[in-house]
């Protein structure tokens, strides 16, 4: 039947007929060659702009609609055409006439008729909104006049000469940035500045609009008006569009694959240029600029305007490639309708009758794009959700949720509803019940009997010793893995700033008591002997605090040790501040598995029985431990920076001004001992915790979770 394709040879005036008259505005274009490789023609609207694909039925009834009669059009198609057609599909030509308002209102009937839908089509602006803010256009200018002034004068972009000159300074380019490619990538840490932001933006509307051009250049090149050329708003977020849908009146799909890739190529030329001009660009801002336009741009553009999946360039590329107009509303009648022959067996005709290997492919685009779509629409629903304030935040994922993922799984259970009378007991179905029971089965059942959580393997007692203060290293007396007993001498250390507030404080106690020592012969001096006492007591107890601060410059152990880890680079003379680890030491004796729960998690965990612990590394035995102690309130920092998301851990923290990583959701810590003995633990060992714990279901904890979210979440 007539297929909408909204996007040549010289164009025909349609015949108009005494009934249902076809407008006298509508032209008829020769289209592409259809699966079969038969004849097309497509219908072009200009009031609406839409298009419409004919096959040769369809051009044969409209060719003779002129009759005016129904037996009049079936017998002039037959003789002309050699094509049998029915009164049915007269109807639904004068169907598709009606609804599409092809046809001249001269009357009171049609002129209510057209009245109706109108009406039926409007909608308020919160419904507007609610239903395009995801993704809406603003038409900014009209730019056909402009490209056909411009087109001509960039002819030569598109001959042989300025592909080979591309290609030479794209393999120069190249060449001498593979020359100083060191240089070359660090310039990529300017962009993380406020001055490199504002030069990617730059960067990146000078791109689109280049972009956009080539579009709009490549179909006027072929003889294709761009009405609008404007901004559209993806999740409110700004991209430029340009209106190409008039290259569906070209009947080479070749050429309407070059106006789908245009936006691409120009991208491309750019880049290469860039690359080229790069190497001979003085240092600055222009120049970091210009790598953005070589690399980060065009790569994007590639990842976004080509993907299938979604309607941009790689989409109608792909449709256009297929020779398939409506691919995704086509694709997806035939995904679902095979959905129900898989699951129900209803045993109804497909919607359109393929080849084995094209409905393969149609089938295969249809469940990826199904799966990229729920992950892009649950991603955005939770972006919307984390970049506006809450209730709005809230408010609109789900809006998000049910409009793009639930309404389509309603729908379809509905139309299968409609069909329940088709389904009926067989292979199937009993598959369907069978799947469909162990899922539920397999949630409802509480067969998690063991929890995984986070650990790390440590010795029983573990410190890290840092500098009292500023200091300089004096000597260091140990080694890495040497052995030491409780107060041993590891480090001394001196601080030229303390060795002269000490030798001040010297100088003012020796002054003083001098003083005090010959009061006694001067009069004026014995009056003050009582401040002087006073002075004396507060210099006295400077000095004991000065002397502590010196003292604790002889870095000792504070419990027998080994020696774990020691500072790289430590050497006499070096200058050290008080914040860098200097020395690492471990208890002797056998180690400890720390691992931190949740709280549903550790009201799952018993006091007695054994768990196991094993490393990251694989290879090594798992190690058998039971539970110790379990803190009875949550910690309020990570110690082990391991298992914090922002080091790549499975525990999620945040920072506070202290740098320490505060978990978002609270978490207890379990200690651990080894059920057998273990040689001295010399360093850390990251891994995983197996407990065995109560049974409980997939679908209770996945509630618990959703439940903890959205407590946590409701604090406005």
């Amino acid at each position: 039947m007539v297929s909408d394709i909204t996007s040549t040879n010289s164009a025909t005036p349609l015949l108009k007929g005494p009934t249902a008259k076809l407008r006298q505005d509508l032209k008829i274009y020769s289209g592409p060659s259809n699966q079969e490789n038969g004849p097309t023609w497509t219908l072009h609207d200009p009031i609406c702009n839409r298009f419409y694909r004919l096959q040769w039925l369809e051009y044969a009834i409209l060719s003779h609609w002129n009759l005016g009669n129904s037996r009049a059009i079936i017998d002039a198609v037959a003789e002309n055409y050699g094509l049998q057609v029915s009164i049915i599909q007269i109807n639904e030509i004068q169907s598709f006439i009606t609804i599409n308002n092809l046809a001249v209102v001269n009357n009171d009937p049609a002129l209510k008729t057209l009245l109706r839908q109108h009406q039926t089509g409007k909608t308020g602006f919160w419904q507007w909104l609610l239903h395009h803010y995801l993704f809406f256009k603003i038409p900014l200018f009209k730019p056909d006049k402009f490209l056909q002034l411009i087109t001509p004068r960039l002819e030569f972009i598109f001959s042989r000469i300025f592909l080979i000159i591309l290609a030479l300074s794209g393999a120069t380019g190249i060449y001498l940035t593979a020359r100083q490619w060191d240089h070359f990538k660090t310039t990529f840490d300017y962009f993380l500045t406020p001055q490199g932001l504002f030069f990617y933006l730059i960067a990146l509307i000078f791109i689109k609009i280049v972009h956009e051009l080539g579009h709009g250049i490549t179909a006027s090149r072929l003889g294709c008006r761009v009405p609008t050329m404007g901004v559209g708003f993806m999740v409110l977020f700004p991209i430029l569009y340009t209106d190409t849908s008039e290259v569906w009146k070209l009947k080479s799909r070749d050429s309407r694959a070059a106006v789908g890739m245009a936006g691409v190529g120009a991208e491309l030329i750019v880049a290469v240029l860039a690359t080229l001009i790069w190497n001979f660009m003085p240092e600055g801002p222009g120049r970091n600029t210009v790598i953005l336009l070589a690399t980060i741009t065009w790569i994007t553009s590639l990842a976004i305007n080509l993907n299938p999946l979604m309607r941009f360039d790689g989409y109608y590329l792909l449709a256009d490639r297929l020779g398939m107009d409506n691919l995704q509303e086509r694709a997806f009648a035939l995904a679902r309708w095979q959905l129900r022959e898989w699951f129900l067996g209803i045993n109804d005709p497909p919607p359109e009758d393929f080849s084995p290997k094209r409905r393969f492919i149609l089938l295969i685009y249809s469940y990826a794009t199904w799966i990229y779509r729920f992950l892009l629409f649950l991603g955005i629903a939770l972006l919307v959700y984390n970049f506006l304030f809450k209730l709005a935040g809230i408010f609109l994922m789900l809006v998000e949720l049910i409009w793009f993922i639930v309404r389509p799984i309603y729908k379809e259970l509905r139309e299968i509803w409609m069909k329940r009378e088709k389904v009926h007991l067989n292979h199937n179905t009993i598959a369907t019940i069978i799947v469909l029971t162990s899922l539920t089965l397999i949630l409802l059942i509480p067969w998690q009997r063991q929890i995984t959580i986070p650990a790390i393997l440590t010795a029983k007692q573990q410190v890290r010793l840092y500098p009292p203060s500023s200091s300089i290293i004096k000597k260091l007396h140990v080694t890495k893995g040497q052995s030491v007993t409780k107060d041993e001498l590891l480090l001394t250390l001196s601080a030229p700033d303390l060795e002269h507030k000490i030798k001040l404080v010297e100088s003012n106690i020796n002054t003083l008591k001098w003083r005090i020592d010959h009061a006694s012969s001067n009069r004026s001096i014995l009056e003050e002997s009582g401040v002087m006492q006073k002075e004396m007591a507060t210099l006295l107890t400077k000095k004991a605090g000065l002397d502590a601060q010196k003292a604790r410059l002889r870095v000792t152990a504070p419990f027998a040790a080994i020696v774990t880890d020691i500072k790289t680079g430590l050497h006499p003379g070096r200058w050290l501040a008080s914040t860098e680890t200097l020395i690492t030491l471990a208890a002797s004796g056998p180690p400890q598995v720390h691992g931190y729960i949740s709280p549903a998690q550790r009201k799952r965990v018993s006091t007695v029985g054994t768990a196991t612990f094993q490393t990251n590394d694989t290879s090594q035995p798992q190690i058998e431990v039971k539970l110790s102690t379990a803190d009875p309130i949550g910690v309020p920092f990570l110690d082990h920076a391991y298992f914090s998301t922002t080091f790549g851990g499975p525990i999620p923290t945040w920072s506070d001004k202290q740098g320490r990583l505060i978990p978002i959701s609270p978490i207890y810590r379990l200690t651990l001992e080894t059920v057998e003995p273990l040689p001295n633990l010399t360093f850390e060992k990251p891994g995983q915790l197996k407990i065995q714990a109560e049974g409980e279901s997939i679908l209770k904890i996945l509630w618990q979770q959703a439940l903890q979210i959205l407590i946590r979440e409701s604090s406005f």
